[in-house]
């Protein structure tokens, strides 16, 4: 059959082919022998278009580029993947190009000019057709301003558009002093006055739960909640999801230096000694935080932790170890900055700001990771990991790809990135499946990437 599939045949060697077939079909309706069998192949035919007009080749698996609450509503709004079609052959096998009538998601290809032909291809990513025998497919809409896109589009639906809940109605200035990217929520501190301001999802009261009007020293966003250091006495306060205790374990009357929300834990560098705590869920065998105090800073994964030892600069990590992300921490090397993403770290080396990655890379964001560009900032998302270069504090990312949170990249609007080339920035953070940086020039928050809850649009 591959081998079948690889021959390209000229038009007019199909339209013999089918003059053949239909003479074939012919014989055979006459033949008493064959009776109920024309039927039974046309009823397959039917269901094979069918199956070839709802085609989700290029929806995101549950097991990629995804974050782990995506759901089959999200699967069925994507589109056909026609890059392996050529223009202007029929092969109904790899679902691009077919004859009959174009159901919604296909349109009629006019380039085939022959009376007894009309051919049907998919609509191409970011556009539909709704109705039968489309003569083109329809641009989806992008979002006005204070609007986000809780249901991506299809070949065959327009992309949704909602008001944002939160956000712009928050009123205040777009000027973040520091942000924080969680699953599917962003926190971060306004300049004046140093409150903390959330969007997002807020299944869990993640966003709602942000103590107003109290000025926080520094915010981090974990998968479904927020913990934050209070300015008045530096201690953690911590509001979401507290199904492991990562919200009320926080230690009451402990001023903290630093503080990591992960998934469903939470670790901060207590300020009397260095030493690490964590709460949550750290019930794991591994789970042991290692001797080494004092600590500069720590950062919560997902199920691991990792922490730079004041003395040195090394880096020692702890926790679950299914893909290296323990065991292959570099060894005898001195790190300024360290960010833990979902099962994966990087960090920022001290004698020359090279980035380090290690642990899991299926989505090449530790073997992406650029080589000989110094960086003076770091976030490592889900999948993905994004920088500032030292020169110019422009802004890179690499690995996962899935719902456009790399910058630079061809997307489909909302989920492009604003023009950023030559922009400079101060702050970037990672989310699950999204990116946010702050600008430099005038702390303006802008974001990119999946937009399910308004954590790409709704900023306030």
């Amino acid at each position: 059959m591959d081998d079948l599939l690889s021959i390209r045949a000229p038009r007019h060697t199909w339209a013999m082919l089918g003059l053949l077939l239909v003479f074939a079909l012919l014989s055979a309706a006459c033949d008493p022998s064959q009776d109920g069998e024309l039927g039974a192949s046309a009823d397959i035919s039917e269901d094979a278009q069918a199956q070839d007009a709802s085609s989700v080749d290029d929806a995101p698996s549950l097991d990629s580029d995804t974050d782990s609450d995506i759901d089959i509503d999200d699967a069925a709004h994507a589109e056909p993947d026609v890059d392996d079609c050529v223009d202007g052959i029929v092969d109904e096998d790899l679902g691009c190009v077919r004859e009959g009538d174009c159901l919604p998601g296909w349109f009629v290809d006019d380039s085939f000019t022959e009376p007894s032909e009309q051919i049907c291809r998919a609509c191409f990513r970011g556009t539909y057709s709704d109705t039968v025998n489309a003569q083109s497919c329809t641009e989806w809409q992008i979002c006005p301003e204070n609007e986000y896109s809780p249901r991506e589009g299809s070949a065959s639906v327009d992309r949704q558009c909602e008001v944002c809940e939160r956000g712009g109605a928050l009123g205040g200035s777009n000027d973040f002093a520091s942000i924080s990217g969680g699953n599917q929520h962003i926190c971060g501190i306004r300049s004046d006055g140093g409150e903390v301001v959330c969007w997002g999802s807020d299944v869990s009261g993640q966003v709602s739960g942000a103590p107003a009007g109290v000025p926080f020293d520094s915010v981090s966003a974990g998968a479904w909640h927020t913990c934050g250091i209070r300015s008045s006495d530096d201690e953690v306060v911590c509001w979401g999801s507290d199904g492991s205790g990562e919200v009320s374990g926080a230690p009451p009357g402990v001023p903290f230096d630093s503080v990591s929300a992960g998934d469903a834990h939470t670790c901060g560098v207590r300020s009397i000694d260095g030493e690490v705590v964590c709460w949550g869920r750290t019930e794991s065998k591994d789970w042991s935080i290692p001797e080494g105090a004092p600590f500069d800073a720590v950062s919560a994964g997902a199920t691991h932790d990792c922490a730079i030892r004041r003395i040195n600069g090394e880096v020692i990590c702890w926790g679950s170890d299914t893909q290296g992300q323990v065991s292959d921490a570099p060894a005898g090397v001195a790190f300024d900055a360290l960010s833990a993403g979902d099962e994966f770290t990087c960090g920022i080396r001290r004698d020359n700001g090279d980035v380090l990655c290690w642990g899991k890379d299926a989505h090449d964001q530790v073997s992406d990771t650029p080589v000989g560009i110094p960086f003076v900032a770091l976030s490592a998302g889900t999948f993905h990991a994004c920088g500032i270069q030292r020169a110019g504090n422009e802004l890179v990312c690499w690995g996962s790809n899935g719902w456009g949170q790399i910058p630079g990249t061809n997307n489909t609007p909302p989920h492009d990135a604003p023009p950023i080339d030559g922009v400079a920035f101060k702050g970037v953070s990672a989310g699950g499946t999204s990116t946010c940086g702050i600008r430099d020039d005038d702390g303006e928050v802008l974001c990119w990437g999946r937009d399910r809850e308004g954590q790409a649009s709704c900023v306030p």
